[in-house]
């Protein structure tokens, strides 16, 4: 038995049951196999970001936590991202229901590691982020 592990990515895993001659033609048979539950790496851009009153002095790399959001009067499913110091800064953009509902699960929130940077275009001064979560 032969096992071919293509998951570094998350793709599915492959085993090869045999090996065989059906009339003079050599054939392989792949059947895949059930993922372990395990970590996930989630990544997301930091939505609404620069609406919360960023300055230069929050730069930088953080550990810090997605927190459910059961107050939001936009959205229902909203998961704002805080910093280490808990400063809010910013959501993981809409439409991650099942997210949500993981994180609710899970106590309301999870670990995370983010970064924010700056950019400039046109004489106006942005910043963006990203946000990573493991599961």
């Amino acid at each position: 038995m032969l096992i071919v592990n293509a998951n570094a990515i998350g793709h599915i895993i492959l085993v090869v049951l045999g090996i065989g001659i059906v009339t003079g033609v050599a054939y392989l048979l792949f059947l895949p196999v059930p993922r372990k539950q395990g970590r996930r790496e989630l990544s997301f851009s930091i939505a609404g970001i620069n609406k919360r009153g960023l300055t230069d002095d929050d730069l930088g790399d953080y550990e810090g936590e997605v927190r459910c959001d059961y107050d939001n009067e936009y959205d229902d499913y909203a998961l704002a991202v805080y910093t280490d110091e808990g400063k809010h800064v910013g959501f993981i953009p809409r439409g991650n229901v099942s997210l949500f509902e993981r994180i609710d699960r899970a106590g309301g929130s999870v670990p995370c590691e983010l970064w924010i940077e700056q950019g400039e275009e046109d004489d106006r001064t942005f910043y963006y982020g990203r946000v990573i979560i493991r599961l």
